[in-house]
């Protein structure tokens, strides 16, 4: 059975820091093999730490960027309101703590830019889904293990 891409949505700044990591992975990688080349050189490779560390590393990279460059491939990007009207990804929503009064922040984005900005909160989260569509005033629902929380959204702004 073929798997099936689902395309990633993101904001421009999402994808230009998902770029930048990308590139990174790949300099150390590059990095890496020459560590690997290195200890291979050096005999005896069931005994050499060095060179088994590095390989660990190296798998661990290559994947990361094969998960990323197919990412990359697969992205849409979601171009916000300067003013937003309803939440969105890359919008940021803050919301009020029907319960304790409190204001929390977050920012929504596809779960492929989760680490890339501060406070995100992925659409695919109970809270994101919940969010998704809502505007200024609505009063928003998400069973949580500790119960039934309760938001009301007060301010979308852009970032």
């Amino acid at each position: 059975m073929a798997s099936v891409m689902l395309k990633v949505r993101l904001t421009q700044q999402g994808f230009e820091r998902l770029q930048a990591e990308l590139e990174e992975l790949k300099a150390r990688r590059a990095k890496l093999r020459a560590e690997v080349g290195a200890a291979r050189e050096q005999g005896d490779l069931r005994e050499n730490a060095g060179y088994h560390a590095a390989r660990e590393a190296l798998g661990w990279i290559d994947a990361r960027i094969k998960l990323m460059e197919d990412r990359l491939t697969e992205v849409e990007i979601v171009e916000p309101d300067a003013v937003p009207k309803q939440v969105a990804i890359g919008v940021t929503v803050t919301l009020m703590n029907l319960d304790d009064g409190t204001e929390d922040h977050y920012t929504l984005v596809d779960g492929a830019e989760i680490g890339t900005r501060e406070n995100p909160i992925s659409i695919n989260s109970p809270l994101g889904r919940a969010l998704l569509g809502k505007t200024v005033g609505d009063t928003v629902e998400v069973q949580a293990p500790r119960g039934l929380m309760r938001w009301e959204i007060i301010e979308l702004r852009m970032e």
